[in-house]
């Protein structure tokens, strides 16, 4: 008769597989731990951005009109291309830039790409 017994039994493969799943695990876990977070003015760009790409975006404005609102937010520091043709160009040359990008549809499914670059 056989007897039973309690607890669990490892064998060589599933040793492994335990092994190799916990330094899958430390290697994923120490990548973010030390991976770099956006800073607090960096995230204020970006939201900046996006709030007026969706403005644009709704309101359709002219180029002109484009240029001046970034220029009242930005200064001189951005840049902005739309269409793959650059409307305005940063004046300086910047270490860090942030962008973002818009792809909109008009009512005739044509497409329009604006890009918008803030130097910091």
């Amino acid at each position: 008769m056989m007897q039973k017994i309690k607890g669990y039994i490892f064998t060589m493969d599933s040793s492994v597989s335990a092994m190799l799943f916990a330094v899958i695990a430390f290697f994923a876990l120490s990548s973010i731990y030390f991976s770099e977070a956006p800073k607090a003015d960096e995230l204020i760009i970006l939201q900046k951005e996006h709030d007026m790409l969706k403005i644009w975006l709704l309101e359709r404005p002219s180029k002109e009109i484009m240029v001046n609102k970034a220029k009242e937010i930005f200064g001189d520091s951005f840049s902005l291309t739309i269409d793959g043709k650059r409307v305005f160009d940063c004046s300086k040359s910047c270490r860090n830039a942030i962008s973002s990008k818009l792809i909109a549809l008009d009512k005739n499914l044509e497409e329009t790409e604006i890009i918008l670059t803030v130097c910091h």
